[in-house]
């Protein structure tokens, strides 16, 4: 005798509860939905992080470069300031209007300006032709001293102010930063120049920091189109026509007033993107022109694009990963569901007697542990009324009658 279970019937509600495949396949979509939102919101969170963290030390970059350009450039004045209130100086005005009688004082005056501002100080009279140090010596102004030219330049060309590089006795290995200012006439006639003199390499050290802090090139250039300063070793004191900084803004309208004056953008032999602004120093009379390497910034940016495409790679594999390990698990557990569902497919041996069925190594089972063990259904015990009348003879059977099931169609 055999049972034929028949594939086509429904499984137990209880099976149905414990395989549940939709839940699972509702878990899995949840799971997949979850992934890709955290992933959207970490590469929308991560590349939020990484533009604010960028737009901030852009500007903190913007804001040290600011203090230092000011540091550079009120360092450049003050002797330019020192100078002109040396030329308003009533005590020199005074002395030199007195005919230069005694100069003791005023060399005196020019040694103590020497030592509190680390300057060189100097008169040049034009009503005595005497030229002061503030090292206590003098010279005379004449046609045939040497590294005067510039004194008599001045006259001749009616200069209120000059601020220039020269030599110290024409040693071209000490170059300074001479600032010449006139003061009032005296009688109608120029009456002296005053200033003081520094040497370029307190600036130039100002000049290198700034480049290597900021990547920047500065240059100074004077009324006759010299450069007096620049951060690019080797070009100082000579003509700015040569370099392309210059040529380039030199073409547009000039603006001497406060502030930057223009700023263009071209690209040079090697690709690189450069901006070049041009700015008026009025209290030296020269403008300054900075080179910005525009592939720098453009490095940073794409450091974060590529962190970016990075972040997004990597969670995307992260994501197809987990849902792969996701999708492996429904598949186990479908798997099992119908390898479980499909036990109890095909004929089953059974005692016609003891009601015992053989399982596949031979061995003969109880009924219901052979159902437990190949289903996931669960069984209960009770009793039929053709078994209760044949065991309890005398019981009332009210409740446990049911009508016959209908015939099957043949």
């Amino acid at each position: 005798m055999v049972i034929v279970v028949d594939p086509d019937q429904p499984m137990p509600p209880q099976a149905l509860l414990r395989l549940n495949p939709a839940g699972h396949l509702k878990a899995l979509l949840a799971a997949i939905f979850s992934l890709l939102a955290i992933s959207v919101l970490l590469t929308a969170g991560t590349t939020y992080i990484s533009l604010r963290s960028h737009l901030q030390q852009q500007q903190q970059r913007e804001l040290q470069r600011a203090q230092n350009f000011n540091q550079l450039r009120n360092t450049l004045i003050q002797p330019f300031q020192l100078s002109r209130w040396m030329s308003q100086d009533a005590f020199l005005l005074e002395w030199i209007r007195k005919g230069e009688k005694e100069p003791g004082p005023a060399l005196q005056y020019l040694k103590g300006i020497s030592d509190n501002w680390k300057v060189s100080a100097f008169v040049a009279s034009n009503l005595t032709r005497t030229y002061y140090f503030s090292d206590g010596t003098t010279k005379a102004l004449t046609r045939q001293t040497p590294d005067v030219d510039w004194f008599f330049q001045l006259l001749e060309h009616n200069v209120e102010s000059l601020a220039d590089v020269g030599y110290d006795n024409g040693d071209t290995n000490k170059p300074f930063l001479y600032i010449d200012i006139r003061m009032p006439l005296v009688d109608g006639k120029p009456s002296a120049y005053v200033g003081a003199a520094v040497e370029l390499r307190r600036f130039l050290d100002l000049l290198r920091a700034y480049r290597q802090t900021h990547g920047e090139e500065i240059h100074f250039v004077n009324q006759d189109q010299v450069v007096i300063l620049s951060s690019t070793p080797g070009i100082a004191n000579t003509s700015a026509n040569q370099y392309d900084w210059f040529r380039l803004t030199n073409t547009l309208p000039h603006n001497h007033g406060a502030g930057q004056e223009k700023a263009i953008v071209f690209e040079n032999r090697q690709g690189h993107r450069f901006s070049i602004s041009r700015d008026w120093v009025e209290e030296l009379g020269w403008h300054v022109y900075t080179e910005r390497d525009l592939h720098t910034a453009q490095t940073r940016v794409y450091t974060i694009i590529l962190r970016t495409i990075a972040l997004i790679t990597f969670l995307i594999v992260l994501t197809l990963t987990v849902m792969t390990l996701i999708l492996r698990k429904f598949r186990n557990d479908l798997n099992k569901a119908f390898a479980q569902i499909k036990t109890l497919k095909g004929i089953v041996p059974i005692c016609c007697s003891c009601k015992k069925i053989r399982d596949d190594q031979g061995y003969w089972q109880q009924l219901e542990l052979y159902l437990h063990e190949h289903s996931e259904a669960d069984l209960s015990h009770g009793i039929c009324p053709d078994c209760a009348r044949k065991l309890y003879p005398g019981l009332k059977l009210e409740g446990l009658e049911k009508a016959e099931p209908p015939a099957r169609p043949s």
